[in-house]
């Protein structure tokens, strides 16, 4: 059931095909569309709504930020699905250059939604997010479950280590190398 009946899918329909609510306007002081304030919400019901009815998936802020951004920000699992599905650019930037797995790795959030930042990292790199650009910046914020999913996915080691700096690459390297050696010695499983 809905949480929020107040931006459920019939409400969403409702404003813009009978009060004709523009569904790709901005909104002046934020410049943010519906379907921002639906991911910033965590409400995948009414993204899903908005997209039906033609909002821009990739709309962006003055910012260059997009409600993909926006849903990975708020650790909304089900949002994310529904913007990746709904054809959103995984690799978009924002105007500091910076991707949507960047921006995930430099949230420190709580721990209690940290829990959902795997599962958000996996929806943005099967939906085809460059790894080696997320590795970098998981390596400079020294996030853990950020490094593993990325090299996990292929990311570019040496190329992420070298754009992390000197220092950090080559503590990158040790960390990763470390990994790797204890997944060469874990013992495999013989119980019956």
């Amino acid at each position: 059931m809905n949480d929020k009946p107040y931006a459920n899918g019939a409400m969403i329909k409702m404003l813009v095909n009978v009060f004709e609510v523009s569904r790709n306007e901005y909104e002046s002081e934020h410049e943010q569309t519906l379907l921002h304030y639906a991911a910033w919400a965590g409400n995948a019901e009414a993204a899903h709504a908005l997209i039906e009815l033609g909002a821009e998936v990739d709309a962006k802020t003055l910012d260059g930020h997009t409600p993909l951004l926006f849903a990975v920000q708020q650790r909304s699992v089900d949002t994310v699905r529904v913007l990746i599905e709904a054809g959103a650019d995984v690799n978009a930037e924002d105007e500091s250059n910076r991707s949507i797995l960047d921006h995930l790795f430099l949230d420190n959030m709580v721990e209690t939604t940290r829990r959902n930042d795997l599962r958000v990292i996996r929806l943005l790199l099967d939906g085809g997010a460059d790894p080696t650009l997320g590795l970098t910046f998981a390596l400079g914020e020294d996030h853990g479950l950020g490094v593993r999913a990325t090299v996990r996915a292929g990311a570019d080691v040496q190329a992420a280590c070298a754009d992390a700096g000197d220092q950090a690459g080559a503590c990158a390297l040790r960390q990763i190398d470390i990994l790797r050696a204890r997944r060469e010695k874990k013992p495999t499983d013989n119980r019956g």
